[in-house]
């Protein structure tokens, strides 16, 4: 007796085939979801970043006299500022601000007078409430 020609597909073939195609399939999904909460986190990451240089800018570009110097605890703090991005996402933006150096002399490179240094460390917290996702920049202002 001679076997007739094979053609095609087992109805095992398709199924393993389908099982195997379903598994990297799973894998690709994972991997897509994965990716859009990495654009999801950037994005607020680059949000807060922006929100904090804006504040930033606005505190350097003001007189050092005019930096109000935050109340020590226990002292109500000022209310922090609330920002919405394009995005839709709600920002809460507080500033610290405390004297590093006051009135400490230094000696500038070639210059034999003294010189009185004061200096500001201003602290930028900003804080996403919907991603519970908080941001802290520093920066110094010198008088």
């Amino acid at each position: 007796m001679t076997k007739p020609d094979s053609k095609g597909f087992t109805i095992i073939e398709v199924m393993i085939a389908m099982a195997i195609f379903g598994i990297g399939i799973l894998g690709v999904a994972k991997l897509q979801i994965t990716a859009t909460d990495g654009n999801t986190t950037s994005r607020t990451m680059s949000e807060a970043t922006t929100t904090a240089m804006d504040e930033i800018e606005r505190t350097i570009n003001d007189t050092y006299d005019n930096i109000p110097i935050t109340p020590p605890s226990p002292a109500t703090p000022p209310p922090p500022l609330k920002i919405t991005a394009d995005s839709g996402a709600e920002y809460e933006v507080t500033r610290t601000v405390t004297t590093i150096l006051q009135s400490i002399t230094m000696f500038p490179k070639g210059v034999g007078l003294p010189a009185p240094i004061d200096l500001k460390q201003i602290t930028t917290t900003v804080e996403c409430k919907s991603k519970k996702q908080k941001y802290e920049f520093t920066t110094y202002k010198v008088k």
